[in-house]
């Protein structure tokens, strides 16, 4: 065999071998929400709801529009107002269901389209993989709306609790330290405590959420407030919503340092009789 033919050959071969290749390439088109394999369309993705980058559903769908995969997504508020956000997922065809969390990228559209493709759930002739489904599956296997619901019985457990009416010498007025405790003349009648939760949603400029706990003295939590809104949460036989504005004594300028803000919540529920 001369060289010519060598190249010749060899040329085939690698033209072949390229080709190939490009037919194993599932790719995804944003702009017509569709899978193709060398242009020709496999299966589609059809979103449901609105939202920025997020609070929607995804369902992955053959042609026949018969669903493969559905990320549902799912939206829970707590007993004191905050919001929980996961991803139902079920594949149908091979009966799995499992939980994947909110948080995986500020555009979910393009996390969830590219799923079926960077973890070889479908095939290039748009079935669907079932070792690769199960394996998935089994790698999400954290319940996030059972673990909601252990966190919701716990905060419901902190704000279960008695809460007596005290009779107070406004004389005083209350007010909050830097150790956690609120004070009215020389007595302690409470204790606040500052939560700050990261924000982990990657590529997110989103500040962390502050939350400021208000407990009685023996530990019953009376209040909560958020993000520097200018209302606040209190708990009794209804849950209430609070405005620290308008009012004389309640002015809410939206600069106060927490200890002072927590002084005027603090002042507000003495006159209320419940702390």
């Amino acid at each position: 065999m001369n060289i010519l033919n060598t190249k010749i050959i060899l040329a085939t071969t690698i033209c072949i071998s390229s080709l190939a290749t490009k037919a194993q390439t599932i790719e995804y088109s944003k702009r017509k929400n569709n899978y193709t394999v060398n242009d020709t369309v496999i299966a589609k993705l059809d979103i449901k709801g609105n939202g920025f980058g997020r609070c929607r559903s995804f369902f992955v769908k053959d042609l026949n529009e018969k669903k493969l995969i559905e990320y549902n997504n799912i939206a829970e508020k707590d007993t004191f107002g905050g919001f929980h956000g996961w991803y139902n997922v079920s594949i149908p065809e091979f009966n799995l269901q499992f939980n994947m969390d909110e948080n995986q990228d500020l555009n979910s559209e393009k996390f969830f389209a590219n799923v079926p493709i960077a973890f070889k759930l479908m095939n290039v002739d748009g079935k669907l993989n079932k070792d690769a489904c199960k394996k998935f599956a089994a790698q999400n296997s954290f319940s996030n709306e059972k673990a909601f619901h252990r966190l919701n019985d716990s905060l419901k457990a902190l704000v279960s609790g008695d809460r007596p009416i005290v009779a107070r010498n406004r004389k005083y007025p209350p007010y909050a330290d830097a150790n956690g405790r609120i004070g009215q003349g020389d007595d302690v009648i409470g204790k606040w405590e500052l939560k700050v939760i990261p924000n982990n949603i990657p590529g997110s400029s989103m500040a962390p959420t502050r939350i400021i706990y208000i407990k009685n003295t023996v530990g019953t939590l009376l209040a909560i407030y958020y993000k520097g809104a200018t209302d606040y949460t209190m708990f009794g036989k209804k849950k209430e919503t609070v405005s620290l504005n308008p009012g004389a004594t309640k002015v809410f300028s939206g600069n106060e340092s927490d200890i002072l803000l927590i002084g005027k919540i603090a002042e507000d529920l003495v006159y209320r009789g419940i702390l």
